[in-house]
Parts: C-alpha cells; sequence; structure tokens
C-alpha cells in the first residue's frame, strides 16, 4: 500500500480518527506524517540524554578538539537492507535482522566499552545464588579446559583440572 498523499513511498503510518461516530483512516508514509503538524508526528526519534552518551561512545574523539575519527567502519553496509554503520550511530537502531550479524565486531566491541562485556550473564539471586555462580564457574572452567587440551597446554590443563576437582570436593559434588 502507497502514501495516500504522495503516491510514491510506502505508507508505514496508519492513522485513525473517530470524531462523533465518524471513523476515518490515512495511511501516509514517514515523510507525509511528518509534515503533519496535526498528529505531532516528528520526523526523526529525539533520544534521552543517557542514549545520547551510548551512541557517543561508539565514536572516539581524535583530538582534544572533539573532532571524529573518518574510519573505514563507517563505510560498512548491511548486504540485505543497505543501512550503514554511520546511519546506525546517528539513528540508534538497525534496519533488519542482518545488520546484527553485519556488525557483529562492532557491536562487540562497543558491549564491551558499555557493559564490560559482551556476553550477558543475568542476574543471580542474592539467596542460593552461591551455588548457582560455582556451578558457573565450574562450567567456565570446563571449558578453558577443554581449549587448553585442543590447544596443547596441558600445564595450563592441569593447574585447571586441579582447580575443578577443589571446586567439585567443596561442594560435595
Amino acid at each position: 500500500m502507497f502514501c495516500e498523499r504522495c503516491q510514491k513511498r510506502p505508507a508505514t503510518v496508519h492513522i485513525t480518527k473517530v470524531l462523533d461516530q465518524q471513523k476515518t483512516e490515512e495511511h501516509l508514509c514517514e515523510v507525509c506524517a511528518g509534515e503533519q503538524t496535526e498528529w505531532g508526528f516528528a520526523a526523526a526519534p529525539s533520544f534521552s540524554p543517557i542514549q545520547q552518551f551510548f551512541f557517543s561512545l561508539m565514536n572516539q574523539p581524535d583530538s582534544v578538539q572533539g573532532k571524529m575519527k573518518a574510519s573505514p567502519v563507517d563505510s560498512i553496509k548491511c548486504e540485505r537492507c543497505g543501512t550503514g554503520y554511520s546511519e546506525f550511530t546517528k539513528e540508534g537502531k538497525f534496519g533488519c535482522v542482518e545488520c546484527y550479524q553485519s556488525f557483529n565486531d562492532q557491536l562487540e566491541h562497543l558491549l564491551r566499552r558499555i557493559h564490560g562485556n559482551s556476553r550477558h550473564f543475568g542476574k543471580v539471586p542474592r539467596r542460593g545464588g552461591r551455588a548457582i555462580s560455582e556451578k558457573r564457574q565450574l562450567n567456565d572452567l570446563r571449558t578453558e579446559l577443554k581449549n587448553a587440551i585442543k590447544k596443547e597446554e596441558f600445564e595450563r590443563a592441569a593447574m585447571l583440572r586441579d582447580r575443578i576437582r577443589e571446586m567439585e570436593e567443596r561442594a560435595g559434588v
């Protein structure tokens, strides 16, 4: 369905008005809806100061004056929808699901800067949380042990094996 005003772009904003039991519908594109002052639509979303702060973390200042570096990252685009990484940093949203794969390396870096890690572990309840975190730590140690064996780091693997045994004995496993 195309915009009822311009007939050029797809209608993405659908407005239904009911006045005195009279129902009217309008189907507009984002551009035409943004021009409507009657409903108070804005052409672009406004971000809160916190969101602006996080998006500013994506861009590293080049100098004390605050000039931004032009980097090759800005030229990366999603193959599916064509959204560029620079568009994401300005708007704060992706164009499609594939964008997450296209910008995976940049997102991992960004998440590490914001959260300190790129992997979400969730919250651990205060009661019984110790057992959960010990179990999680044991699983992490077992994964490290497997990786050390694959890399043929046998001294490190022996140390990890001993730590796993210690933890299992303390836990009574």
